[in-house]
C-alpha cells in the first residue's frame, strides 16, 4: 500500500477526489474533472491514482496488479506527471513510455505519450494491452475526442476500464464532444467542476484585472478554419506596427513593471512584437516551436529568473508552462476558442509571493462577424471593466440583477451595468427520462456563455451546430453554423431547460417554435399526438432522433411521449 506524499490536498481538491471515488465505486467508468489552470488538477489525479492503485493491490495478487497509465501529448507534460507521481506517491515504480523510453511490467504507474501510444497499429506496451489498466488518465482532456486518444484508451483501458480526464474547459472548436451521457465518448459525465471565478473567490487563484486596448484594425473579413480564425489571414490583419504600438502604450500605462507573457498569431508576429518592445527599451524575447528547444529553454529560464521582463510566444507556453510570478498577459492574438483563451490567461492566475493580481490586456479589434473572446466574457460579461477585477465586476452585475434595475441595451463599460439588471441563469440543466437518453446521440453541451448542440456533418463533411449563448447583459442569441443545423434539430437531444419562457429573445422563440409540425408529424405516424404548444416546449427541452423513432412500435412511441410529457409544465 502506498501512503500519500507530504503535499496536502486543498479543500476543493479533496471534494474532487471524494466525488471521483464515489463515482467509480458506484460503477462509473469515464469521468471528467473541469478546473482552471493553476487549480492543481495533476495533484487531484495523483491522489485518485494512489487510491485506485491501493484498491487494486488489495484485491489482486501482485503479479496481476494492473498499472495506472497517465497520458499527455507533450514531453513537458509527461515530465511534470512523473515529477508529480514521485512527489505524491513516494516509493511507487514509475515508468515512461515515450519515443525511445519504454516502461516495464515492474512499473505500477506509467507516464505515456499519446503521440507514441496513440498511433494506429502501435505495438507499444503490449503487456498493458493484455492486462488492462486500473486507471487510464488523460491530461488536458479537451483533446480526448481526437483519434489518438480514443484509440489508446480503447486499446489499453478497454470499454470497461476506468478513465479519468482533467481539463480547464470541455469545449472544443472542432465540434467533437468530450462528454456524452450515452457512453459514445470517453467520458460520460463531468464529476466535478471548479470555475475560474470559484478559484478566485476561494483565494486559490489570484485576482484578474482586465483592461482593453481598442484598435482601428478590422478583422471582419478574416475567415474561420475549424472554428477559429484562419491564421494566415489573421496574421496579415493584426501584424501591423500601429496596432502593436497601441498595445505597448497601454501596457506602459498599466503594467510597465510586470513580468509579462504575450500571445501572438504567428512566428513573424511574435518576432515583430518583441522587436517593438525592445525598441522601447524593454527586455523581451521570442519563444516558438520552430526555434531550438535549447534556445526556448534559455529564454524561459531567463524570464523565470527575472533577467528579462517578457516573452512573445506562439503556441508553446499555452500548456505545461509554470511561472507563478507572471503578472501580466497581453492578448495580441484574437481568438474564438474558449480552450485557448482560458489556457492563456491561466498562465497568470497562479499565486506567488508578493503577487497581488494579474493584469490581462485584451487587444480588441473591429469586427462585425466574429465572437472574439476577452477576459470579462469568461465570466459572462462583454464590457470593458476598466481595470476592475473579474470577481468584483461579476458582483456588480449580480447586485444589479438582484435589485431588478433596468438594463441598458448595449453597454460598453462596467459602470453602465451598475444600473442594469442581468439575467445570468436563464438556462439550467434538466434531466430527462432514461428512454430519451438511450435514443439520443447528440446532446447540448455547456459552454461558458450558454449551450451548443452539434447536429452532425453536412454533405461535404463540414460539422454543423447551433449555439445558444448569452451576450453581455442577459440577451440570449443564436448562432447557426452550417446550412442544415436548423433542420437537424429534430434529430438531436437537448438538455437546456427554459424556465422563463416569456423572457426569451425573438430569435430563440423562432428557433424553438419552428419545428413543432415536424415533431408532430413523426408522432402522428405512430399514433401519439401532441399539440404545437407541447411540441414547441419539448423541442426546447429535448430533441428526438427521427431515425430512432421510426424504429419504434406504436405502443413504444406512445409510452415514450407519455413519459416525457408527464414531468413537465407547458408555458401558458
Amino acid at each position: 500500500m502506498y501512503e500519500a506524499g507530504m503535499m496536502e490536498l486543498r479543500d476543493y481538491q479533496q471534494v474532487a477526489v471524494d466525488k471521483s471515488m464515489d463515482y467509480y465505486r458506484g460503477g462509473g467508468k469515464g469521468g471528467l474533472l473541469v478546473l482552471p489552470t493553476g487549480a492543481g488538477k495533476t495533484r487531484i489525479a495523483t491522489e485518485i491514482s494512489r487510491l485506485l492503485l491501493n484498491e487494486e493491490i488489495a484485491s489482486r495478487p501482485r503479479i496481476e496488479v494492473r498499472p495506472v497509465v497517465l497520458t499527455a501529448h507533450r514531453d513537458t507534460l509527461i515530465q511534470q506527471l512523473v515529477s508529480s507521481v514521485n512527489r505524491d506517491i513516494p516509493g511507487v515504480s514509475v515508468g515512461i513510455e515515450m519515443a525511445a523510453q519504454k516502461a516495464t511490467r515492474r512499473n505500477l504507474v506509467i507516464a505515456a505519450s499519446i503521440p507514441t501510444i496513440g498511433r494506429l497499429g502501435s505495438n507499444r506496451m503490449q503487456f498493458v494491452e493484455e492486462s488492462g489498466t486500473s486507471l487510464f488518465f488523460i491530461d488536458e482532456a479537451h483533446h480526448a475526442a481526437a483519434n489518438g486518444y480514443v484509440y489508446a484508451a480503447d486499446k489499453y483501458a478497454g470499454k470497461d476500464g476506468l478513465k479519468l480526464g482533467v481539463t480547464a474547459t470541455n469545449h472544443r472548436l472542432d465540434q467533437k464532444q468530450v462528454v456524452r451521457p450515452d457512453g459514445s465518448a470517453l467520458f460520460d459525465t463531468v464529476i466535478h467542476e471548479l470555475t475560474l471565478l470559484d478559484g478566485m473567490r476561494g483565494k486559490w487563484l489570484c485576482p484578474v484585472r482586465a483592461f482593453r486596448v481598442v484598435t482601428t484594425t478590422d478583422i471582419s473579413n478574416v475567415g474561420n478554419v475549424a472554428g477559429d480564425f484562419n491564421q494566415k489571414a489573421l496574421e496579415k490583419a493584426v501584424d501591423n506596427e500601429k496596432r502593436t504600438t497601441e498595445a505597448i502604450g497601454r501596457w506602459e500605462e498599466v503594467a510597465v513593471n510586470r513580468k509579462t507573457l504575450v500571445f501572438c498569431v504567428s512566428i513573424k508576429h511574435a518576432e515583430h512584437s518583441a522587436a517593438a518592445w525592445k525598441k522601447k527599451g524593454y527586455a523581451f524575447e521570442v519563444v516558438h516551436s520552430q526555434q531550438s528547444e535549447e534556445l526556448n529553454e534559455l529564454y524561459i529560464g531567463r524570464l523565470k529568473r527575472g533577467e528579462i521582463q517578457g516573452i512573445c510566444n506562439v503556441g508553446v507556453l499555452t500548456e505545461g508552462f509554470d511561472c507563478p510570478d507572471i503578472s501580466c498577459i497581453v492578448q495580441l492574438r484574437p481568438t474564438q476558442s474558449w480552450t485557448l483563451y482560458c489556457q492563456t490567461i491561466g498562465r497568470g492566475t497562479r499565486n506567488a509571493l508578493g503577487k497581488k493580481d494579474c493584469i490581462v490586456l485584451d487587444v480588441v479589434d473591429n469586427t462585425t462577424k466574429h465572437e472574439v473572446l476577452s477576459a470579462p466574457k469568461v465570466v459572462g460579461l462583454d464590457v470593458d471593466i476598466e481595470g476592475e477585477t473579474l470577481e468584483n465586476a461579476v458582483d456588480v452585475a449580480e447586485k444589479a440583477r438582484k435589485e431588478g434595475r433596468k438594463r441598458p441595451e448595449k453597454p460598453k463599460y462596467l459602470k453602465e451595468i451598475k444600473t442594469a439588471a442581468v439575467e445570468i441563469d436563464l438556462f439550467k440543466q434538466a434531466q430527462l427520462a432514461p428512454e430519451v437518453n438511450r435514443l439520443s446521440k447528440i446532446a447540448w453541451q455547456k459552454i461558458p456563455s450558454g449551450y451548443v448542440v452539434y447536429t452532425g456533418d453536412d454533405t461535404s463533411g463540414t460539422p454543423e451546430s447551433v449555439t445558444v449563448y448569452m451576450d453581455s447583459l442577459g440577451h440570449w442569441r443564436v448562432r447557426v453554423d452550417g446550412k442544415g443545423g436548423m433542420t437537424k434539430l429534430a434529430a438531436s437531444y437537448g438538455q437546456a431547460d427554459i424556465p422563463a419562457w416569456s423572457k426569451i429573445e425573438t430569435s430563440i422563440r423562432w428557433l424553438f417554435e419552428r419545428q413543432p409540425e415536424k415533431l408532430n408529424f413523426i408522432f402522428r405516424k405512430k399514433g401519439a399526438t401532441v399539440t404545437n404548444e407541447q411540441s414547441s416546449y419539448l423541442l426546447s427541452k429535448g430533441m428526438f432522433p427521427a431515425h430512432s423513432l421510426k424504429n419504434l412500435s406504436q405502443e413504444e412511441a406512445q409510452s415514450l411521449m407519455q413519459k416525457v410529457i408527464a414531468g413537465y409544465r407547458y408555458p401558458k
